[in-house]
């Protein structure tokens, strides 16, 4: 059954008062600090929250923002507004290797290469067309739980595992750190399964509301 934000708090208040009955009881805002960075965590380790975002080119243009907030970008596909050439994948370049290339040759070709830096996106050479796009395969940043209501987007089966993780915190707060690193090893060890489940490969967050796949 899936648990609201509510009924993780609750499970953390109620875990940390039995393993430190003679510590302060956990506050609101801690157990709800505490309880998103662990769904985060969670998260991120299952790679969940998959979705594209697409931008449109500006001819010439080699800078483009971004407002999502990416946790990792999986692949980036060029799709040109004409019918040739097809949709075709670019390739991830570093900061040197940008500079290097951008230093070479300034004018608006065919793209090949991206730089994906902070919310912004760096193509080379700049797109020669406007209206084109680009589609990026990213990993996002899912929100934090607000309202009581709220549930974590992945399957709930996996919802306690965010309690788990968020009492491995307590650990390393009371400096019980070789216990802290045994939970998170297990826990870890768990969800590095889930990611081979089918449920989990298909992915997609319905909390979050760019295009899903």
């Amino acid at each position: 059954m899936a648990l609201t934000f509510l009924q993780l708090r609750s499970n953390l208040y109620s875990a940390h008062r039995n393993m430190y009955p003679t510590a302060a009881p956990l506050s609101l805002e801690a157990q709800s600090q505490w309880i998103n960075s662990a769904y985060q965590e969670v998260d991120r380790k299952l790679r969940w929250t998959r979705c594209k975002y697409s931008f449109t080119t500006v001819a010439a243009q080699s800078e483009y923002v971004v407002p999502v907030e990416v946790r990792e970008v999986l692949g980036v596909e060029y799709v040109p507004v004409a019918t040739s050439p097809s949709p075709y994948p670019l390739d991830e370049v570093s900061m040197d290797e940008y500079l290097h290339r951008q230093h070479r040759q300034q004018a608006a070709a065919r793209v090949y290469w991206f730089m994906h830096h902070g919310d912004r996106y760096l193509l080379w050479p700049p797109p020669a067309t406007a209206g084109d796009s680009v589609v990026l395969w990213i990993v996002s940043e899912p929100p934090d739980l607000v309202l009581d209501a709220d549930t974590p987007g992945f399957p709930a089966h996996l919802h306690e595992r965010i309690v788990d993780l968020a009492l491995s915190y307590a650990m390393r707060h009371y400096g019980q750190l070789a216990d802290e690193l045994n939970v998170r090893a297990h826990i870890l060890g768990e969800l590095a399964q889930e990611r081979l489940e089918p449920a989990v490969r298909r992915g997609g967050s319905r909390r979050f509301t760019t295009s899903k796949w």
